[in-house]
């Protein structure tokens, strides 16, 4: 019996998978030595097919022709995930004025504090305003430092310009 053969779907300005440090690289390894044929595309203009796709746009949004591409696939695992901003999904949003009285921390709606998104379009060509991120006011602020995001002692102490927080 043949064994499903399985396509990763990258995004095509992302590093190539190999260079990932992803887990999928070692599903990947995995899956070929178990004797799946394994295939990477990166973008979605070569028509590769496969029996399993599995999406690794790693992106806060996901564009519609990615989508498109997704639905020719017997089986696509993440096939119909087309926005996972932190906004569609979190159910501990604050408001200023909410009762909340704890601490509360503030991520940005990307993912992963927005730097593969800003990456994503630095290797597309499109040069973002650089600016230093200390000095610039909360409300232009386009990336966090996911492994220190802000945390303020109270929703009142979250500085003006910021939209949503969250606890």
């Amino acid at each position: 019996m043949t064994k499903p053969s399985i396509l990763f779907l990258q995004h095509e300005f992302d590093v190539s998978f190999e260079e990932s440090i992803y887990l999928a690289v070692h599903f990947k390894q995995s899956w070929e030595e178990s004797g799946h044929k394994v295939s990477i595309a990166q973008g979605v203009s070569e028509k590769i097919d496969a029996d399993i796709l599995f999406s690794h746009i790693d992106a806060t949004t996901v564009a519609d022709e990615y989508l498109e591409y997704m639905q020719r696939f017997p089986v696509a695992i993440n096939g119909q995930v087309k926005d996972i901003s932190k906004d569609r999904f979190s159910t501990i949003m604050l408001q200023r004025g909410d009762r909340y009285t704890g601490p509360v921390i503030v991520k940005t709606k990307a993912n992963y504090g927005g730097h593969q998104d800003l990456a994503l379009l630095q290797r597309a060509g499109i040069q973002p305003l650089e600016h230093d991120l200390h000095e610039r006011p909360w409300r232009k602020v386009e990336t966090l430092d996911p492994y220190d995001y802000p945390v303020f002692e109270s929703i009142s102490a979250v500085p003006t310009g910021v939209g949503k927080t969250q606890s």
